[in-house]
């Protein structure tokens, strides 16, 4: 059978679409891989699954960690706060690290509620930041995170909420 060059440009443009399209079966998250970021790794747990990606265009890794579970509808902003309130408590191995007050921000992404925020911290004497989005809806939660130099925050929470 002969294909036409269109059918081959048609065939090679889903591939590759594809190729950008992140699907978690566990809770039926979906989010797309803009250009530069590729999956590295699939990491499970009892306790949820993280996704670790990469970014060739800041060469910084970030991380989709996602889990089943049911939420009311009503309970979720509760439970977003809760969640920012748990991750800050449990980075006790990040020196000085601090959410940032005014970059709290409720926000709706792909129709659910979702709360982002930046924490600094130090390494080595360099400041650095974290820059985390909790989406939550009725069946899973997920939180997208990275890290990057304080310097950079700007144009890698640019490049994470491509993907969120």
């Amino acid at each position: 059978m002969t294909r036409t060059l269109a059918t081959i440009t048609l065939l090679a443009a889903i591939a590759a679409s594809a190729q950008t399209r992140y699907h978690h079966p566990a809770t039926g998250t979906e989010f797309s891989l803009p250009a530069g970021w590729s999956v590295v790794k699939t990491t499970p747990s009892d306790n949820g699954d993280t996704v670790t990606l990469m970014d060739s265009v800041s060469k910084r890794e970030a991380a989709v960690w996602m889990r089943a579970e049911k939420h009311s509808s009503s309970q979720i902003q509760k439970l977003l706060v809760a969640a920012l309130d748990a991750k800050a408590a449990s980075r006790t191995n990040l020196t000085g690290y601090q959410v940032r007050p005014d970059s709290i921000q409720p926000r709706v992404i792909g129709g659910q509620q979702a709360l982002s925020a930046v924490a600094d911290y130090t390494r080595n004497g360099r400041p650095m930041v974290e820059y985390l989005t909790w989406i939550f809806s009725p069946k899973a939660r997920a939180l997208f995170y990275g890290r990057a130099p304080a310097a950079d925050l700007d144009a890698f929470r640019a490049r994470l909420d491509a993907i969120a």
